[in-house]
């Protein structure tokens, strides 16, 4: 993952690699192809957001169905949700994965939902 983001960074050149080269006076150029196009593909996620919107599953749920959407986008704007998804995709597409963290919390003085962007750097992902 470290080595994807490298990429997108424009660090394409392995340092033995680049010294080799420089060892012959040229210089180790990159023509980062890679960010210009995973820009483009966070720029259309940012351009494209949508907002949250349950359904009834009958007449009846009508009103429970736009309570709920009402919660939904209530605790996703005071969370900031859109940003937190969007560093997510960000990070999915530099570097493979990205994460957002939902939870509770016990503490009186903040809202009881939170959720929140989390580096990849500081996740632990079990590949099995």
């Amino acid at each position: 993952m470290a080595l994807d983001s490298d990429f997108y960074d424009g660090l394409q050149w392995d340092p033995d690699d680049a010294e080799e080269v420089s060892s012959r006076g040229q210089v180790p150029l990159v023509f980062n192809e890679v960010g210009p196009m995973v820009d483009w593909l966070i720029g259309t996620e940012r351009r494209a957001k949508v907002d949250w919107k349950v359904l009834p599953r009958t007449e009846d749920d009508v009103d429970n169905a736009d309570a709920k959407t009402k919660t939904i986008k209530y605790v996703s704007d005071l969370n900031k949700v859109p940003f937190a998804r969007s560093r997510a995709f960000a990070d999915a597409m530099k570097s493979g994965l990205g994460w957002v963290d939902d939870g509770a919390r016990d503490d009186p003085t903040k809202d009881i939902i939170y959720a929140k962007y989390e580096d990849w750097r500081c996740v632990l992902h079990d590949s099995s």
